[in-house]
């Protein structure tokens, strides 16, 4: 009994210092663990946003330029090297040649009896096509050269094979006409209708007479025979519409639905 005391006296001092011992490493793990929690940071308050830059003002139109004055147009033929040439073709009779000429070749058929003489194979001394030469009047015979106003030139191979014309382009007043096939013609007030007075007296190459039968039978059984013609050339197209009459042997009269004046150019026209 007595033993059992003593024990329990010695251990009552140890469970004292070992709880004091506890409740230091208590404490000591609360120091480590660290205090209440911080406190959150304040947020951060919104950047001012920066003032919109002020739009630039808007540019003043510049004042349009003023448009330069139109040149002068050139006058004909200044920017050429040299003077304008090309055949006169005389419309006064008291200017034609007392006498004509013929090719050597022409003149032996006419000795041989197989060409008349030339004379009866000329118009009428007033209907005479006469053409002034540019410098000199040429030989028979040779070589002819020609040479071209450049390479878009197609027009070369119609000056010369191309089929002959009522009317001439006037080399020297350009874009006027001059008489050819039709010594003369005549344009209505309103432009609707063109008359033009055939030369009498032309002779087609086997001596029959040239007239406005001819024309006639060309306008009516082959330019308006749309088997023969299924599409006309955009070079002589006679407007839908026209008329072509004939009131005398040298006379045709074209008339349009409107006015043509323009008519005359085709009826220069090389092809």
């Amino acid at each position: 009994m007595a033993h059992l005391k003593r024990s329990q006296r010695t251990r009552s001092p140890r469970r004292a210092l070992l709880l004091s011992l506890l409740a230091i490493v208590v404490l000591l793990l609360a120091a480590c663990g660290g205090g209440a929690a911080p406190a959150e940071a304040p947020a951060e308050a919104p950047a001012a946003e920066a003032p919109a830059e002020a739009e630039a003002p808007a540019e003043a139109e510049a004042p349009a330029e003023a448009e330069a004055p139109a040149e002068e147009e050139a006058a004909l033929g200044s920017t050429l090297i040299g003077e304008i040439e090309g055949p006169k073709i005389i419309t006064d009779p008291g200017a034609f040649p007392a006498e004509f000429n013929e090719a050597p070749m022409l003149a032996d058929m006419v000795a041989a009896g197989e060409l008349p003489e030339l004379a009866e194979r000329l118009p009428v001394a007033t209907d005479l096509l006469v053409i002034e030469p540019v410098h000199e009047i040429g030989k028979y015979g040779g070589t002819w050269r020609r040479g071209f106003t450049g390479p878009a030139d197609g027009q070369n191979g119609h000056r010369v094979a191309g089929g002959d014309r009522f009317l001439f382009w006037d080399a020297e007043n350009f874009p006027e006409m001059t008489p050819n096939v039709a010594k003369s013609w005549e344009v209505s007030d309103d432009g609707t209708q063109i008359t033009l007075h055939l030369r009498e007296g032309m002779k087609w190459s086997d001596g029959e007479p040239f007239t406005s039968a001819d024309v006639m039978f060309w306008f009516e059984h082959m330019y308006q025979n749309e088997e023969l013609v299924p599409v006309r050339d955009a070079f002589f197209n006679i407007d839908d519409g026209a008329t072509l009459e004939a009131p005398d042997d040298y006379t045709l009269v074209f008339t349009f639905p409107y006015a043509n004046s323009l008519f005359l150019e085709v009826l220069g026209s090389s092809v």
